[in-house]
């Protein structure tokens, strides 16, 4: 069996922003839905509001969502570090929190005097 994960490819990136894309774009007419998900105003739903109606049906929050990311990450990463080896970064991540956490970082490195501001500048 190969370790090739599609998962971590650029491609797999590129198929699940089109798939959110996509998400936004598709909507579902009432005739085709349960009158507790229609939508009289516009005569039909998008993909991901049904899917954002669905999730607040069940008790699925943003929240609980990204703390059962978080808890199968500490998982994984606990279990490589018991195996010794290095940990590997598997793709599951907030894209806007990374950024914010990481122009935070350099905003401090800034201020604590570790870098100055024109060391990031290209030349």
């Amino acid at each position: 069996m190969s370790d090739f994960d599609f998962t971590k490819t650029e491609s797999w990136a590129l198929l699940e922003n089109f798939r959110r894309v996509l998400e936004d774009c598709l909507v579902v007419h009432n005739s085709a839905l349960p009158e507790n998900l229609r939508d009289q105003v516009r005569k039909g739903r998008t993909i991901k509001r049904l899917n954002e109606l669905c999730d607040a049906r069940d008790g699925l929050t943003e929240h609980k969502k990204l703390k059962a990311i978080k808890a199968a990450n500490i998982e994984r990463y606990a279990k490589q570090a018991e195996d010794g080896g290095a940990i590997a970064y598997d793709g599951h991540r907030d894209e806007n929190k990374q950024y914010k956490n990481e122009m935070t970082l350099v905003s401090a490195m800034i201020s604590g005097g570790l870098i100055e501001a024109d060391d990031l500048e290209e030349e």
